[in-house]
């Protein structure tokens, strides 16, 4: 025989029923807050790498007048130049290692004097 069901049985089941749904509603809300989060991370990541990518144009724009004076100079360049033209511009290392770099990649020679490096004697 099967028990009737009563009012008190009826009234937990659907308490129970309604439990259920809200923690699948809650666990459903936590994926996509989830998801909202790594969304956010790879836009912000996104935003970043487009920063960096407008500093190389922009730090290829501050080599363009190095490069045409190089090519005065038979596509060479002392490191010092390369300074006093960027003096003033606040540059990283990592930047100007990239500004290095960049002329390197247009065949320009950076030449790098000591002004401590003695000159050789001719007299033998």
């Amino acid at each position: 025989m099967a028990a009737a069901k009563t009012p008190k049985t009826t009234e937990k089941t659907e308490k129970t029923a309604k439990t259920v749904k809200a923690s699948k509603k809650t666990a459903g809300s936590k994926k996509a807050a989830e998801k909202k989060e790594e969304v956010m991370k790879d836009q912000d990541t996104s935003a970043e790498t487009e920063e960096q990518e407008l500093d190389v144009t922009k730090l290829m724009d501050l080599a363009k007048p190095l490069i045409e004076t190089a090519k005065k100079k038979k596509n060479a360049l002392e490191y010092q130049e390369i300074l006093e033209h960027l003096q003033g511009q606040q540059l990283s290392d990592r930047e100007l290692k990239v500004i290095e770099a960049y002329l390197e990649q247009q065949d320009i020679d950076i030449l790098r004097i000591r002004p401590d490096a003695e000159e050789p004697d001719d007299e033998v």
